[in-house]
Parts: structure tokens; C-alpha cells; sequence
């Protein structure tokens, strides 16, 4: 049975009139009584008797339009239902991130600017982006490393400046890290694992001892900067945040590109790309703040 017979079924037993039935449907009446005929076979029962000049439904034809009348509302919420999921799909930012700290500003003033949006929003490793890219569980990415993979688009939007934080008891002092006697305790972000990994390298490739590393949290980590007990490898932009120090001789300073990433010939969504086009915007407008 075709929903659309069942629909012309529906005209004709509300208006029990073949001729005002297909004039309402935009059909020829000879059509329309073929159609009604074509159900009654395939239903094997008839659905409309005459009565003088007029009709009237059948028994059959009073079950059927009962059932009619529950399918079509079915199909009514259904759509609803369907027409709300894509609204919401298209007002949805799917979207992650190496850190927070990029998010911290960004985020604030575009949730002030886009209050109705919706957002799904990942702090994960370079290798968790790419798998998460391809299966398209999110849409775009902002990160601090070049993701590699023949169908992702990486787009540099800046580079920033990466310097090294030191302890507050070396304030004054001068800093030799080659220093065997020098207790070098480093912190790091918990969650930025290639970060962490490339920047021990360079210490390694330096033959800078780490004597004792300490692991936080993003959410935290600011707050056990501000106590100073430890060297840590930030950008300029947080050591301008939180007021910290850094070592300026030019070996310890390292500059980083910023990407934002997406599948190659993939369309963003408008909520997508309106975040995409804010943390664009937003990055080349305050470069200077990322760089020394």
C-alpha cells in the first residue's frame, strides 16, 4: 500500500465527494477513482458504497480511515521529531582542542555572541583528532601540531611564542639548566601529551636532566603555576595571564604554529563554521598577545 493512495483514500472519506476530493488534490476525478479502485483490490474489500447521488464509507472503509488518520499522525511527530534533530544538527558545534588554555577567551565572548548554539567540545591527543576527523564525530580542530594525514586540511593561522617558566627562588638569579646541581623540577599539562613529549626532547637533546616531573590537569594548572615551584614550557600568552616570568635567553624560546583543522572537501555546518570563523578572526586580530 502507497502512502500516497492512502492519502487520496483520506480526501475522498472526509469529503465523501470524488469530484471535490480531486479538485482539493490536484487531480483528474477519473484518477482519483482509479486509485481508490486500485485499493480496494489490493485490500480485497470495498471502501465506499453509493447512497442516491452521494457515498459513504464502509465498514472497511471506516477502519482503514481510522488507521489512516493514526499513521499520518505518526508520521506527523515523526517528521517534527526529524525536522528538530536537524535544526539541532545544524546548530551544533562539534569540535575539539589539544588545550583548554586556547578556549578559556575565545569561548566566552563566542557563547555571549551565538547564545543558542549547541556544543560538543573535546580536549584529546593529535592522533584522537585525526581518528575523530575521519569518523566525523567532530568537524573541525585547533592544535598546536601539524595533524598528518592525506585527508585533513591543516590551515596555520599564527605561531606563538613558547618560553620557560622558572621557580621563584631562582627570581634574580642567573639559570644555568646544565647545572647538575640544580634540582630541576618541570610541570606539565596532563593532557597535552605530543607537547609535553617534544619539549622533553628538546631538554634531552639539550642534556637537561629533569629530576622530577609533575603532572596536571588543565582546569588546575593554572593554579599551580601561580605558586611558581616548578619550570614549566608555556606560551607568552599565559605567562602574560598569570603574570610569570620567563627565561630569555633566545635557546629557550620556541616559536609553534596554530592550526585549525578539517576534512578535505568537507562542508562545516553553520554553527561550525561560524566557531571556525571566530577563533580565525579572533587569533590573527590578537597576535601580537601570542608572540614576545
Amino acid at each position: 500500500m502507497e502512502l500516497l493512495h492512502l492519502k487520496y483514500f483520506t480526501y475522498v472519506a472526509e469529503y465523501l465527494n470524488y469530484t471535490v476530493a480531486a479538485q482539493k488534490l490536484y487531480i483528474s476525478q477519473p484518477a482519483l477513482s482509479m486509485t481508490i479502485k486500485k485499493l480496494e483490490n489490493e485490500l480485497n474489500t470495498q471502501l465506499f458504497i453509493k447512497k442516491g447521488r452521494s457515498i459513504q464509507l464502509t465498514e472497511s472503509g471506516q477502519l482503514l480511515l481510522e488507521s489512516a488518520h493514526t499513521i499520518f499522525n505518526e508520521l506527523s511527530q515523526v517528521t517534527d521529531v526529524i525536522n528538530e534533530n536537524e535544526s539541532m544538527r545544524l546548530h551544533t558545534v562539534r569540535f575539539a582542542t589539544s588545550s583548554s588554555r586556547f578556549m578559556m577567551t575565545i569561548f566566552d565572548q563566542f557563547i555571549d555572541q551565538y547564545p543558542d548554539n549547541n556544543f560538543n567540545i573535546d580536549i584529546i591527543s593529535n592522533s584522537e583528532m585525526i581518528q575523530k576527523l575521519l569518523f566525523q564525530h567532530i568537524h573541525f580542530t585547533l592544535n598546536t601540531m601539524a595533524l598528518t594525514h592525506p585527508q585533513i586540511h591543516c590551515k596555520q593561522i599564527i605561531t606563538e611564542d613558547i618560553v620557560l617558566t622558572y621557580p621563584k627562588y631562582l627570581d634574580g638569579q642567573y639559570i644555568d639548566l646544565r647545572d647538575s646541581n640544580l634540582y630541576k623540577s618541570f610541570l606539565f599539562s596532563s593532557q597535552n601529551t605530543e607537547f609535553n613529549r617534544m619539549f622533553k626532547e628538546i631538554l634531552s637533546y639539550k642534556h637537561i636532566t629533569v629530576d622530577n616531573e609533575n603532572y596536571v590537569d588543565d582546569h588546575f594548572i593554572s593554579s599551580v603555576l601561580s605558586k611558581r615551584n616548578n619550570f614549566s614550557f608555556l606560551p607568552i600568552s599565559s605567562c602574560r595571564d598569570l603574570n610569570l616570568p620567563y627565561i630569555e635567553d633566545e635557546e629557550f624560546i620556541f616559536n609553534q604554529p596554530i592550526y585549525l583543522s578539517t576534512l578535505k572537501d568537507t562542508t562545516l555546518n553553520p554553527a561550525n563554521e561560524a566557531f571556525f570563523k571566530f577563533i580565525e578572526n579572533y587569533l590573527i586580530k590578537h597576535e601580537s598577545y601570542f608572540k614576545i
